[in-house]
């Protein structure tokens, strides 16, 4: 199972910390997540690595470093497109045998295109760590589409806490859950009928593109001269100077141009009920030659009483690949915590509670640039 907020705070101030960090904020909790924030180092590398099990990262970073700085929480600093960057976190492990942590990128660094892996002392796999695991964690940054401002104690990363005992839903498990809460609704707000119109397959339940709406999705300018600053205030850019509205085409099609990243919506709503969390989990490869999701963890409770569409994080594979309205795109998977969080998704400042797609929060407008009226008078 993984660890709900009340559990996650106990597991930093507790009597026996598992979890250490200076000066650890109340906002770094979420309903089943705990924000780690970038440290105050920050290193260009020639290339992405994992470590083997002796090495140190704190070595291999000096020995492909091509420069470094320090982070500023005061300043703003420079991260260019299509760089690689090592910063370690202030958060530290001090797990017991049966414990180990998961990592992925907050929401609104996803949708940026800007991909963030951690990396663990001596273990060579990207966003989790071994069980038992005590020490430093590193945050591997890479810009995909924009130039980038970060700053020390931004977090861009999320961890969940699991034990041994952890698994996921059954398919049968998942079909309960949605006939006692409602997982998956229509465009409308109306739940679906768990008999026909949910598709839940192998323990996970699928959800499909929309490509009917009047505006489907937005895709990354290149070369846009101007830095995003991750660590802005909300609702601080026009979304023009970044993103490149996509129209629904009349046939139901979109051309995925190789190498692009796009952001694009289910047809489905989402609800993630109060007892679990879900992930989005990669596509399968079969289905195309596309990629969904780079950031795909939903916390207890997201999507409010009658669910909110998911943003795809979309990027073709080397050659153009038509997507097809209706076309399965993701599926999620979902496991219970522990105990339902004592605080769920929304009730806390959360950054996308509204029921249609949303463009990360740094946007102005970014709920109605999904509409054909908005982009009328501003694009």
């Amino acid at each position: 199972m993984v660890m709900p907020r009340q559990m996650l705070i106990d597991a930093v101030r507790g009597r026996a910390p598992i979890i250490r960090g200076e000066h650890i904020r109340d906002d770094q909790f979420q309903p089943a997540t705990m924000d780690l924030r970038l440290g105050p180092e920050i290193h260009a590398v020639s290339a992405s690595f994992l470590p083997g099990p002796n090495d140190s990262i704190r070595d291999l970073v000096k020995r492909f470093s091509h420069y470094s700085f320090e982070l500023s929480r005061n300043k703003t600093h420079h991260l260019d497109v299509n760089k690689i960057y090592m910063v370690p976190l202030m958060e530290y492990c001090e797990f017991p045998e049966n414990t180990r942590m998961l990592f992925s990128p907050k929401s609104s660094i996803g949708r940026n295109d800007v991909h963030v892996r951690v990396v663990s002392e001596g273990y060579p796999y990207y966003d989790r760590t071994p069980f038992g695991y005590k020490g430093p964690l590193w945050a591997q940054i890479a810009p995909q589409s924009f130039h980038v401002g970060v700053r020390a104690e931004l977090a861009l990363v999320q961890g969940r806490i699991k034990t041994r005992d952890s698994h996921r839903l059954t398919t049968d498990e998942i079909y309960h859950m949605h006939e006692k809460h409602g997982i998956a609704y229509d465009s409308s707000g109306k739940v679906l009928s768990p008999n026909n119109q949910v598709k839940v397959h192998e323990g996970t339940m699928h959800f499909h593109i929309d490509l009917e709406r009047e505006v489907v999705g937005f895709k990354a300018k290149r070369n846009v001269g101007k830095q995003l600053d991750l660590s802005a205030e909300s609702n601080t850019y026009d979304p023009k100077q970044f993103w490149e509205p996509q129209y629904r085409s009349g046939d139901g099609l979109l051309v995925l141009d190789p190498d692009e990243f796009y952001l694009l919506a289910t047809q489905e709503r989402v609800k993630i009920p109060p007892e679990c969390c879900g992930e989005l989990l990669p596509v399968d490869p079969t289905l195309g030659e596309f990629r969904v999701h780079y950031a795909g963890f939903f916390d207890n409770g997201f999507g409010g009483k009658n669910g909110t569409h998911g943003v795809l994080e979309v990027r073709a594979s080397g050659v153009p690949f038509i997507m097809q309205h209706g076309k399965p795109v993701c599926a999620m998977a979902f496991e219970r915590t522990f105990e339902v969080p004592d605080q769920l998704y929304g009730m806390g400042g959360s950054s996308y509670t509204e029921s249609n797609p949303s463009l990360s929060k740094h946007f102005l407008h970014r709920y109605d640039s999904w509409t054909l009226r908005h982009q009328a008078s501003r694009f």
